[in-house]
């Protein structure tokens, strides 16, 4: 490589010739600073005329994030092309990059390059890739995998062993180096069996040798190989009167058996505590009989002679020893640890030293303080030791306790990941040290005994750490209370209350609360209160509820982050990546084993409906709302190409299996065909009668399937665009809206809006069978790749697995809180990934059935809940058409309320906290909370009732009836009052805190306020200039507030019924506005996702708060303060501002008892109850 770059020096001066040989220095091999690097080498020495580009990427600028680098890297490749000037980059070693950041799948590496650059890379060739799980895995075959595909054959040099002549050469270079020179025969002899070996590194590895020679010495006798000359070596270094067979021996195995290296301290440490290495030390140093510690001039001494085979590579701030060339490991591995006592013996000694140390390091800039809050700071993570101590304990148990499920070796790597401080520590090292911990998991439980009695314990700790990771690696100090909330509520006694049977009564065996196994909630009580022993007053949010779905070894993953449904799913090729697309306007790219996100695209302009792999290179494309078809590279996330369509918004996609050609399916009912390379229009294929849902392209690329919402199935052929056929049944089927080609190309499956899967033959057109089992519309099906099962989703919320041969059902998977809106096969057939409307990504094992618990909550969403005026119990209404009443003090259900006819849509206490409203299409049924009997249902003769309020002494209560208010009588359903408006409709209603008056916004921009007992209109209040959808009294009664459609807050005067104030600001409509207690400020919430609190009487903003909250509980100005912000609860100190708590959820209603000790939401059809614990 050194060679090529002089030469390209040499062929063109005025080039800038950039060479890097990583592995070399301890930073080379890290790709943050191999990224860094080039991206100042490309941009440095041009004059400032030309260098428009480098004034944005000066060294203080370049980002230290992964992904933001591989994007300024290519904008720094890109906009060279200014300086007239070529360049040429050469990285010799590809293999020695460290796997951080996975820099191994080389996403940084471009697909193609600018005219003017020439990138040439190096590795070593793996002579035989064997599998990930295999002892003989080499970590460099995903390398030589990534490099194949992005690298065409063409461009692919197998570099040949050098000639005699070429070595002669290189020979001299390096004895010139060295100021050294052979003997004509010591020379002679080197470059006689280099002519036969032909490879540098032997020829390096002997010259080293040679050079050890006097010139008065004979030749040496040279092994004619790699390992022969390594082992030669080792021979030599071993000789007593060099450093001895064990101070080689043990240096270099300990060196071999760590998990990425040992730095220069712990090598010298280790060493030390080998009682072996020590006497052995004393007998060659007699006058030494007193050391205790190895000399670190011996370890010098071995390392100048072993230089050359080793490198020091940089891992979280430390520079660790390990092998630079992978032929000298094996050769290591070979010699000294081919034993299984002795591989043992060597992790073994690294587990008790990496055991002993703490956890946490000592520092005196980060002193550890009995935190109060999560941001408090705490001393460092040893990441030395979370990251070195369950790997070595995984290999000592391997080795020794592999076929005995009760070796100590077992518990003892139980023990360590059951250990909290582990854990806690592990997880707060670094932001991404979360995934490296269910990694450790995933490698433990695959190595340990089936039968080891805490197999299950440990399956269900990653299961639950891989529920809620995304959230975790945002915050990585609520480690505890994501457990606690999902491990606490899976065995604990209380949850029999809370959870059923799916199919109705639970079996014995399925109520892990009454098994004889170890309590999981045991141990998150055990780590509760050792916790609470060191820091009594940590602070965390506790749900006083069960999650929705008990612990599930079924699903292995579920994957968070996207604000809004998600509309499809794909695996890449590799199975490595999952890609989904989602009404956020966003794709994210995850890692497929971890659920790390790697990658958010962002371009598209609404909604992205659909993304396929290419499996070829592995681009994706993606079809959105905005018309638009965009091919991106999955590995950089960067847009290649941007196909506009003029027919419709695009609704599918499919990638051929070529790679060559995307099909898109649109809302107007046409099927395109596009060249992905030269995004040419290729052909339409003909019309179908609906909006087309789905398509998919034949295993040969010769058809393609589409369905659509007019029911039919159309084969068409993909070179003519001509139609094949066009499978209907005789019956509605309420549309097709998910097809896929067995992998076979004989058969089609189908699932449509009428809950059927329908499997269709290929070539005869004829409906082969059809799958029952689902409860709503099939949104997705998707053929394994052995052609023996389907995977479907459904609007049901559940992912099924199916027999093809005979249609059963095998496996129904429940976790989603809402529509499955795609499902994908891995490559492999072992796992499906089902994306849902709930914003989630969900990975589940086919092999494993799921448990059959539930939980006992609402089966459809929530859109009202209420808590009583003595905060003791909560009611909450659903579109299931219950209403239930929940104990707040027990926080379980108290009863549900017999079915209603209609969907609930909104529910109040009465201000004496006796009745209950639920209104319902167009009536409102009162309730008594005591005995939940219905006490009457009022008819507001009307399609809807959008509005209700209480009467202060609760004996009236009025309902927005359309054009009309109505108030009646609680308890005897008699109509007070009936108020008239023909000019609009009411959108809100609410009477005065005095019960004097009552007020009405309407949709024609006016505010109407009528005198409660007669009925008299007393006031019309103009002003606003939109629909006015909220209002509020002051308690005193003088004020009145309105939020409306033209985002504005006005206030104005109850007597004079002048307008005070206009309080602008915000940039959407108001949906909620109140007064606080004592009347001067006022809140107002909008659907810009702000809450704005202001100055009663002078309209003054005096706080903008980004998120959803309860406004009334924020005027009381409780200590802290509860808001939804995307994908999380916030818990805010009130008068700072400043975070101290989050919980992963995202409510659509939130309310906050008056104590501010308890808060209750809902997100879609589970109720949520949180207690905050700890003090502040």
């Amino acid at each position: 490589m050194a060679e090529a770059a002089r030469r390209a020096r040499l062929m063109n001066p005025d080039a800038t010739v950039i060479e890097r040989y990583i592995g070399v220095t301890p930073s080379s091999s890290n790709i943050i600073h191999l990224l860094r690097d080039l991206i100042i080498e490309i941009n440095k020495g041009f004059s400032e005329q030309s260098v428009h580009y480098y004034k944005h990427v000066k060294e203080a600028d370049i980002p230290f994030d992964y992904n933001s680098l591989i994007k300024v890297f290519k904008e720094s490749l890109e906009h060279s092309s200014a300086y007239n000037r070529n360049i040429y980059i050469f990285l010799d070693a590809l293999d020695r990059l460290r796997a951080d950041n996975s820099a191994r799948h080389l996403y940084w590496l471009p697909l193609s390059l600018p005219e003017h650059i020439r990138l040439i890379v190096s590795e070593t060739i793996v002579p035989q890739i064997t599998s990930s799980n295999s002892d003989t895995f080499d970590p460099r075959a995903d390398m030589i995998t990534a490099l194949e595909s992005r690298v065409s054959k063409n461009n692919r040099l197998v570099l040949e062993s050098l000639s005699q002549e070429e070595g002669a050469i290189v020979l001299n270079c390096w004895l010139e180096e060295a100021g050294r020179t052979l003997q004509p025969s010591q020379r002679e002899a080197i470059l006689e069996v280099f002519r036969k070996e032909g490879r540098p590194l032997w020829l390096r590895a002997a010259s080293s040798e040679a050079l050890r020679l006097h010139s008065w010495e004979p030749s040496l006798f040279f092994p004619a190989s790699i390992n022969g000359i390594i082992d030669h070596l080792l021979n030599r270094l071993s000789h007593e009167k060099e450093h001895g067979s064990l101070l080689v021996e043990r240096a270099l195995s300990y060196i071999a058996s760590a998990r990425r290296g040992l730095t220069e301290d712990e090598l010298i440490e280790v060493l030390s505590k080998d009682k072996a290495v020590i006497l052995d030390i004393q007998r060659r140093f007699p006058k030494s009989s007193s050391l205790t510690k190895v000399p670190i001039a011996l370890w010098v001494r071995l390392y100048e002679d072993t230089a050359f085979y080793l490198c020091e590579v940089q891992f979280s701030g430390d520079n660790l020893f390990n092998f630079y060339h992978f032929n000298f490991l094996e050769a290591v591995k070979s010699r000294y640890l081919k034993s299984p006592i002795k591989r043992c013996a060597r992790h073994d000694h690294l587990v008790k030293y990496f055991a002993q140390q703490n956890y946490r390091l000592e520092d005196t800039e980060k002193e550890y303080i009995s935190c109060n809050n999560f941001l408090q700071a705490t001393k460092p993570v040893n990441i030395r030791k979370v990251d070195e101590l369950p790997w070595q304990l995984i290999q000592v148990a391997e080795i020794s306790g592999r076929n005995d499920p009760h070796s100590p070796d077992w518990s003892a790597l139980v023990e360590l990941l059951t250990d909290w401080q582990f854990l806690e520590a592990k997880t707060e090292a670094r932001q991404d040290m979360i995934f490296e911990l269910v990694q450790d998991f995933s490698y433990a439980l695959r190595c340990m005994p089936l039968k080891q009695p805490f197999w299950q314990m440990t399956k269900l700790l990653e299961i639950a750490i891989r529920r809620d990771i995304n959230f975790i690696a945002r915050h990585p100090t609520t480690l505890f209370q994501c457990m606690w909330n999902s491990c606490w509520w899976y065995d604990c006694p209380g949850a029999a209350r809370h959870y059923c049977s799916v199919d109705g009564e639970l079996e014995e065996e399925e109520k892990p609360w009454e098994s004889s196994s170890e309590k999981l909630y045991l141990f998150l009580e055990k780590w509760r209160q050792q916790k609470e022993e060191k820091n009594p007053n940590f602070y965390w949010l506790r749900s006083l509820r069960p999650p929705v779905f008990h612990l599930n070894p079924a699903q292995i993953a579920c994957l968070r982050g996207h604000n809004d449904g998600i509309c499809s799913i794909a695996f890449s090729p590799n199975d490595l990546y999952i890609a989904s697309a989602s009404s956020d306007k966003t794709i994210r790219i995850w890692d497929a084993e971890t659920g790390q996100e790697l990658l958010c695209l962002n371009g598209h302009e609404d909604s992205v409906n659909s993304v396929a792999f290419s499996h070829v290179n592995y681009n994706l494309a993606s079809g959105s709302n905005d018309w638009t078809i965009r091919i991106w590279d999955s590995e950089t996330g960067d847009e290649l190409r941007c196909f506009t369509s003029r027919e419709a918004q695009i609704t599918s996609i499919a990638y051929s299996n070529s790679g060559k050609l995307i099909a898109s399916a649109y809302s107007s009912g046409s099927v395109q065909i596009w060249d992905a390379e030269t995004e040419q229009y290729r052909t339409c294929l003909g019309m179908h009668n609906d909006a087309v849902s789905c398509l998919a392209f034949s295993p040969d690329d010769r058809q393609i399937a589409s369905g659509s919402s007019d029911d039919s199935l159309r084969i068409w052929d993909t070179n003519t665009g001509i139609q094949l056929s066009c499978l209907q049944i005789s019956v509605y089927c309420r549309g097709i809206y998910g097809i896929a080609f067995s992998p076979d190309g004989k058969l089609i499956a189908c699932g449509y809006g009428d809950n059927k899967i329908r499997i269709w033959d290929a070539n005869k057109s004829q409906e082969m069978i059809c799958l029952y089992g689902h409860e709503d519309v099939v949104t997705s099906v998707a053929f394994s790749k052995d052609n023996k099962f389907i995977a479907s989703g459904s609007k049901d919320k559940t992912a099924r697995i199916w027999d093809v041969k005979n249609g059963r059902s095998l496996t129904c998977f429940r976790g989603h809180e809402g529509t499955i809106s795609s499902v994908a096969f891995s490559e492999n057939g072992r796992f499906i990934a089902s994306g849902s409307r709930d914003r989630t990504v969900r990975i589940w094992d086919t092999n494993i059935n799921q448990e059959q618990i539930r939980l006992k909550n609402h089966e459809s969403h929530i859109p009202s809940i209420s808590m009583s005026p003595n905060d003791e119990c909560i009611v909450s209404g659903s579109w299931d058409k219950t209403i239930r009443i929940w104990d707040a003090n027990r926080s379980c259900e108290r009863m549900c309320l017999p079915h209603l006819d209609d969907k609930i849509h909104s529910v109040a206490f009465s201000p004496n906290g006796q009745c209950i409203a639920a209104v319902t299409k167009g009536k409102i049924n009162i309730f008594s909370i005591e005995s939940g009997k219905q006490i009457t249902c009022l008819d507001g003769r009307c399609s809807h009732i959008i509005s209700v309020s209480f009467s202060y002494d609760s004996n009236y209560i009025a309902g927005a009836c359309g054009n009309k208010i109505c108030v009646w009588n609680v308890y005897t359903g008699e109509e007070k009052l009936c108020l008239y408006e023909y000019k609009g409709s009411v959108l809100s209603v609410a009477f005065s805190p005095n019960s004097k008056h009552i007020a009405g916004g309407f949709n024609d921009k006016i505010v109407r306020i009528w005198d409660a007992h007669s009925g008299r209109n007393v006031a019309h209040l103009s002003g606003h200039e939109g629909w006015i959808y909220c209002i509020g009294f002051s308690p005193d009664n003088l004020l009145f507030a309105s939020g409306a459609g033209d985002n504005t807050v006005r206030v104005w005067d109850i007597i004079s019924k002048k307008q005070l104030a206009c309080l602008e600001g915000h940039e959407r409509q108001i949906y909620d506005v109140a007064f606080s207690q004592d009347g001067k400020y006022i809140a107002s919430a909008s659907w810009d996702h702000t809450i704005r609190i202001w100055e009663a009487s002078e309209g003054k903003c005096l706080e903008t708060i980004d998120g959803k909250g309860d406004i009334r509980a924020i005027l009381r100005k409780q200590k802290v303060r509860a808001i939804v912000r995307s994908l999380e609860i916030v818990a805010e100190i009130q008068e700072t501002r400043q975070p101290t708590g989050w919980y992963p959820a995202s409510f659509s209603l939130i309310l906050t008892n008056k104590s501010g000790d308890f808060w209750v939401g809902s997100e879609r059809y589970h109720l949520h109850m949180i207690c905050p614990e700890g003090n502040l």
